[in-house]
């Protein structure tokens, strides 16, 4: 198998209005870090490299490019909601880097990529990309097949804007707040499928598809 490596990055909105659901949403990121774990551990020659960015008016890297082994969960003082949203800063910054970063190995088809969005509401702070960038950087980034996004808002919308993202509706979700740990769950279970399927020679292009784990 080739193509061994795999760039799991996670963007989460850490904007004022998810301090309802502090607790759930800690406790979500840590069972997503337990699940990395077990997963590496199922499939040894794969590597799975982890990163994870929070937004709110500004992008702030939690880690980047973590093995499971070296991962911490999160704490109360990683995750303090505040401010606005610059959703398309955080897609846009978070795409550049990891093309900087991949872009070779992406290229020689050793690498695929995942990004998953988590978001409670709509774009209002961005100053270095627009909409337009965004979907375009998307549309062209899915095309190549090594990269799959997902977008997870709890807006009712959520599959409406990320359809206007170039996000497949099979990659999109609506999740409550109050509830978030189903979302979470679903989010682990996803995770073992990509790489279930990887290991069987394919890079799958519905990340969300799979209910059970």
């Amino acid at each position: 198998m080739k193509n061994k490596r795999t760039y799991y990055h996670l963007i989460l909105d850490k904007s004022g209005s998810m301090t309802s659901c502090i607790e759930q949403t800690v406790d979500g990121v840590n069972q997503q870090i337990r699940r990395i774990k077990e997963v590496a551990e199922r499939f040894p020659e794969q590597e799975l490299i982890t990163s994870l960015t929070l937004f709110n008016n500004h992008i702030t890297p939690v880690w980047t490019r973590i093995m499971p082994e070296r991962l911490r969960e999160i704490t109360f003082s990683d995750y303090r909601p505040s401010g606005s949203t610059a959703l398309l800063d955080a897609i846009g910054s978070t795409t550049d880097d990891i093309q900087r970063f991949a872009g070779s190995e992406l290229d020689a088809d050793e690498a695929s990529v995942v990004v998953v969005i988590i978001t409670d509401g709509h774009e209002n702070s961005s100053v270095k990309f627009t909409h337009d960038n965004v979907a375009s950087l998307i549309r062209e980034l899915e095309l190549t097949g090594k990269w799959t996004f997902s977008y997870i808002g709890a807006t009712l919308d959520a599959v409406d804007i990320a359809a206007d993202f170039n996000i497949k509706p099979i990659n999109a979700m609506h999740f409550n707040l109050n509830e978030s740990f189903m979302m979470y769950h679903k989010l682990n279970n996803s995770i073992d499928s990509y790489l279930n399927d990887k290991q069987s020679g394919k890079i799958s292009s519905e990340f969300l598809k799979n209910e059970e784990a």
